[in-house]
């Protein structure tokens, strides 16, 4: 079990200070709709997110994500260490992911269900003070507000 291994063996690495042995790939996408309350005020925005994660030797992680919605998109890449409260070990079959964003965090969980799949839980929470989201927007990179985001299909694979 490749994805069981590298979780096991990141977490010895962690704690011991020793190095994976192998590395995994996961592929996770979501889509979300949400309302924009201002500015320009726009119901039913449908946003998918696509997020390519590389575990390597030592616990290193990459990640490519790419936000699409309509004809808008945009990307980025970073690199974190399991460990560090971007990217964590919370089970010997599960991954967490902490965004901590504007006004809210987003925590992704991945849990290992077979040598190549799994099955991604989202959950946004508002930040003490805030009644709604700030987001930067794929259109232009200005921020704005919106609803809870309610989510409408996740996947998740390992390759």
């Amino acid at each position: 079990m490749r994805f069981n291994g590298i979780i096991a063996f990141a977490i010895v690495g962690i704690v011991v200070g020793s190095t994976p042995a192998a590395a995994a790939k996961i592929k996770i996408s979501y889509s979300f709709v949400y309302d924009r309350i201002r500015p320009e005020p726009q119901k039913n925005v449908r946003v998918t997110l696509n997020h390519d994660v590389a575990i390597e030797e030592g616990g290193k992680v990459n990640e490519g994500v790419t936000r699409a919605a309509g004809p808008f998109s945009d990307s980025l890449k970073m690199g974190a260490k399991l460990g560090n409260g971007e990217w964590d070990v919370i089970s010997e079959k599960q991954l967490q992911r902490t965004w901590d964003q504007m006004q809210s965090t987003l925590v992704l969980t991945i849990t290992m269900v077979d040598d190549k799949s799994c099955k991604l839980d989202l959950k946004w929470t508002l930040k003490e003070g805030f009644n709604e989201y700030k987001f930067r927007r794929i259109t232009d990179g200005t921020t704005a507000f919106f609803t809870e985001p309610k989510v409408q299909s996740t996947s998740c694979s390992i390759q």
